[in-house]
């Protein structure tokens, strides 16, 4: 329409919660009132709002600091360890930290900062102490602080921790990307984990760097360096549960069963929906006899993805083995009801049914298949059936 010239350009601060108002605006609808957008159409007012920004995925998942900040007009102020602010419009590389000679604005978007979250959310401890030259020394032959001072190839303080022994992500994230990159698959094995090596050697504490050497030798099947990769990993951080996830993989080619169950059993009960750990787990129990419970976490990996690889099968066997056919073939006929073209739950379904000795109702449900979505393994299995 003609609510919005061509060419309209906003450069005032904005935030996806002005999203829905500026759609209603446009669409000629009014606004429901309990939104905290602005009406990006109306002249700005002063600088506009001050906004709330967060960075909590390298603190959940690295156990790095978590930062929080404001933007204000120009300003960005990042409240962490060592606190930054920038004037985006005359630095928007983010390159010169001001907060140390505009105190007063610093400050100030401090407070409106503290004001923004619960209290205590952001209280994040300043240090309390100063090393010694030798102390850094130190600390650095450790691993807690990487490369030498002012280093600019290195950063000089990746990897230094905010006094309470957190890493900052704006340190660290470099050293993650040199693992990424030495990850790459194109590259040879041995130059993969030849570059891997070298970051774990000069920072012997970041714990990805040995995830991710793990993760390349139990890839190509030497589970003994796998294990030992991971064992140091989860000295680091015993809570991550992707590391427990590869050394559990590991465990169970050694075929050590329970250490297996063992390190997967607290994560499959933090993260319910991670489909890896829950598939993993639940084979594992059913190799152990433990059917009916391993049905539980193999329906519940069914559900989250339906078009898991193997998981349709190990469900039927357990189902089959427990003779709980009929729980499988209302699961299965339920599936295939919204989506008749799935061929591995097609097959899984005409499986249950011949251990059930339903073979013509098998042979139907195959032939029902081939009609709705031709598929070169449902042929197969009907002609092991005898049918045509």
């Amino acid at each position: 329409g003609n609510r919005l010239d061509l060419g309209n350009y906003c450069n005032r601060l904005v935030s996806q919660v002005d999203v829905a108002p500026l759609v209603l605006e446009l669409l000629g609808f009014e606004a429901f009132g309990a939104s905290d957008g602005q009406d990006l159409l109306a002249p700005a007012v002063g600088e506009g709002p001050t906004l709330l920004f967060e960075t909590l995925a390298g603190a959940l998942e690295f156990g790095w600091e978590p930062l929080f900040g404001v933007g204000h007009g120009p300003y960005r102020y990042i409240h962490s360890s060592r606190p930054e602010l920038y004037d985006v419009e005359q630095d928007p590389g983010q390159l010169d930290n001001l907060v140390e000679r505009e105190v007063e604005i610093a400050s100030r978007l401090r407070e409106s900062l503290f004001d923004l979250l619960p209290e205590g959310v952001a209280a994040v401890p300043s240090p309390t102490v100063t090393p010694s030259g030798e102390e850094l020394e130190t600390l650095r032959g450790l691993g807690y602080l990487a490369g030498d001072p002012g280093d600019p190839g290195d950063s000089g303080d990746s990897g230094e921790t905010d006094g309470t022994g957190t890493v900052r992500p704006q340190d660290a994230v470099h050293l993650f990307h040199r693992v990424e990159v030495a990850k790459d698959p194109t590259l040879p094995l041995q130059k993969r984990l030849a570059d891997l090596e070298g970051i774990a050697a000069e920072h012997p504490d970041f714990f990805p760097v040995w995830k991710a050497i793990g993760e390349q030798h139990r890839n190509e099947g030497n589970v003994e360096a796998a294990a030992e990769a991971l064992e140091r990993c989860l000295d680091l951080r015993p809570d991550n549960a992707q590391a427990k996830l590869e050394l559990a993989l590991v465990r169970s080619a050694l075929k050590q069963t329970d250490e297996a169950l063992r390190l997967l059993e607290p994560v499959v009960a933090d993260y319910p929906d991670y489909v890896r750990a829950r598939y993993l787990y639940g084979t594992l129990l059913a190799g152990k006899g433990r059917l009916d419970t391993a049905i539980g976490h193999l329906r519940a990996v069914f559900a989250l993805d339906p078009t898991h690889e193997r998981c349709v099968e190990h469900l039927a066997t357990a189902y089959t083995l427990t003779d709980r056919t009929a729980e499988a073939q209302a699961l299965f006929r339920d599936r295939l009801t919204d989506h008749p073209g799935d061929t591995r739950v097609r097959l899984a379904l005409a499986s249950v049914l011949v251990q059930g000795g339903e073979r013509e109702a098998a042979a139907a449900t195959l032939r029902e298949g081939i009609r709705v979505s031709p598929d070169p393994a449902l042929d197969a299995a009907l002609r092991a059936l005898g049918g045509n």
